[in-house]
């Protein structure tokens, strides 16, 4: 038995094909046909799988460049003694900093192009917003990646033979492993706490509509960049593991509180937003931008 989907099993049902008769055998232009034509049950759910491939295209992406930026960046910023006294602000600004006002930017973009739109959501409106958010900014950083030249620290030092793996993993494994924590335990903390933008958002705009959604929400995203800019200045005045310590500390006493007393802190707007944003900063301030010098100062290349 041959079984393949069609447009009627968005209905529940599936066509069956007996390979014993050829008369119901489908050609491959039919089938091709047939199988393009399937839809999913609800519009929901196959916007829903559409969001978790593309998510993890686009993680699959930033995964594997985000890395090899940053570990460009923290070379790049010891070429010189000009930029190594300047080492926590450049590398601040250069990774979590432009992170989070990508974030801002590509907020802003879609209010403007909502405007144009006369404040309503066309599909034209979002594929101008695919297009200046991704599209365009992924072109230009490729060839700006394939004209860059390597750090001088990178050339200098770079292994020109076979890499020592099991080497590597029996001296440094107590640092590797430190900085998959200090990763970690960040992700774990800031992204769910993300969530909590939504509870402002729904309580201050009660309509519920698009424009003042995508407007608040860049609000919010904005508490991120003091963070980072105080934790980069910080971290060139008292050390890279001084700012991300107490940063951490206060980070994570902020979560338990936001979290344990969830329910009087919601009644209470402003009291809300002034710990969410305090939460934001601290984790910006510390953990957000210490973590990729405290890595990158814990392994081989002289720094």
């Amino acid at each position: 038995m041959l079984s393949y989907p069609c447009q009627d099993c968005s209905q529940g049902r599936s066509i069956m094909t007996t390979s014993n008769n050829t008369k119901d055998i489908k050609s491959p232009p039919d089938l091709a046909e047939e199988i393009s034509s399937y839809r999913p049950r609800t519009p929901q759910l196959g916007l829903f799988w559409m969001m978790i491939i593309a998510w993890g295209i686009a993680a699959a992406g930033a995964g594997g460049e985000y890395p090899v930026c940053t570990t460009t960046s923290t070379e790049a910023s010891n070429d010189s003694p000009s930029t190594r006294l300047r080492r926590g602000i450049l590398i601040a600004l250069a990774t979590d900093f432009a992170v989070d006002l990508g974030f801002v930017i590509a907020g802003c973009i879609a209010l403007i192009v909502l405007s144009a739109y006369n404040k309503r959501a066309t599909g034209g409106g979002w594929r101008i917003c695919f297009g200046l958010e991704f599209v365009l900014p992924a072109v230009l950083f490729f060839f700006f990646q394939i004209g860059m030249i390597e750090s001088t620290q990178y050339r200098k030092y770079a292994m020109k033979q076979t890499m020592p793996h099991g080497l590597i993993v029996r001296k440094y494994w107590r640092p590797m492993v430190g900085t998959s924590l200090a990763w970690f335990v960040y992700d774990f903390g800031t992204y769910p706490f993300g969530l909590f933008s939504s509870t402002i958002i729904s309580h201050v705009n009660p309509d519920d509509s698009l424009v003042q959604n995508s407007g608040l929400g860049t609000a919010v995203n904005c508490f991120y960049l003091p963070g980072c800019i105080s934790g980069g200045f910080l971290m060139g005045w008292i050390g890279r593991k001084q700012t991300m310590t107490p940063g951490l500390a206060c980070w994570a006493v902020l979560g338990f509180i936001i979290g344990g007393a969830l329910g009087p802190i919601h009644s209470i707007l402003p009291l809300f937003i002034l710990l969410y944003v305090l939460f934001q900063a601290f984790g910006e301030m510390g953990p957000g931008v210490a973590t990729f010098l405290c890595g990158a100062e814990n392994f081989a290349t002289p720094t």
